[in-house]
């Protein structure tokens, strides 16, 4: 089974003989090349809509693997029992969305995260920093038109006010061909709004450009 460059990387932070809960889970292809692969040894399939779990339902079925893969209907974590989760990932969703179903859900902290956030990167990788989460690896993944990224993190309990480095370009290796796609995409946003706002006499455009610069020198050191 081939997956969205997005959701293989994701599949690549997936340590070997893990449970995993998959939030927002769609049309369950992530589950169902886990267990394919040999890299789950089950999968809890979850999403908030009848509608994509049906769709899921019936692909798991397709494949024969409906005593390896649970489905639920969850809003985020919240139906999904903690017994032998080792690792959630949270997927094809917005930035602030996923802080929002990691936040309210203290189980997951004993468990691996990985996270593939559509919108907001930089709002998810604050939040991360700030709450205590590390970011153990990320990658970038061209999908379509666009370059998204996706983390791997675990809980430490260490909490610290991420710098800009941290939240516009986390643990991405700007060696890396997708990295460096994904960091100049996000260099020439940033210098649009700050040269915006500063023309608006806005003065937070000053930190927009200062970002910028900072990720300008991880591409040219």
């Amino acid at each position: 089974m081939t997956l969205d460059p997005r959701l293989a990387v994701c599949a690549g932070f997936i340590d070997e003989n893990a449970r995993v809960a998959d939030i927002g889970t769609d049309h369950g292809l992530l589950p169902i090349s886990l267990v394919l692969s040999g890299r789950a040894k089950s999968v809890v399939a979850a999403d908030i809509r009848e509608g994509p779990l049906n769709s899921a339902r019936e692909n798991v079925r397709k494949y024969g693997l409906s005593d390896r893969i649970d489905l639920c209907l969850s809003d985020g974590l919240k139906n999904i029992p903690p017994d032998g989760i080792t690792h959630i990932v949270a997927a094809g969703m917005g930035g602030e969305t996923i802080v929002s179903i990691i936040s309210c859900c203290d189980w997951a902290k004993n468990c691996v995260l990985v996270v593939q956030p559509m919108t907001r990167p930089e709002e998810l990788r604050r939040y991360l920093y700030s709450a205590g989460w590390e970011i153990t690896d990320e990658k970038a993944a061209v999908s379509g038109k666009f370059v998204y990224t996706a983390m791997k993190c675990v809980f430490t309990g260490k909490t610290t006010a991420a710098t800009l480095r941290q939240v516009y370009a986390g643990k991405l290796d700007p060696c890396d061909e997708n990295a460096k796609l994904y960091l100049k995409n996000k260099i020439a946003s940033l210098e649009k709004s700050g040269r915006a706002k500063l023309n608006a006499g806005d003065v937070s455009g000053r930190q927009d450009m200062q970002a910028a610069a900072e990720l300008a020198e991880l591409l040219d050191p």
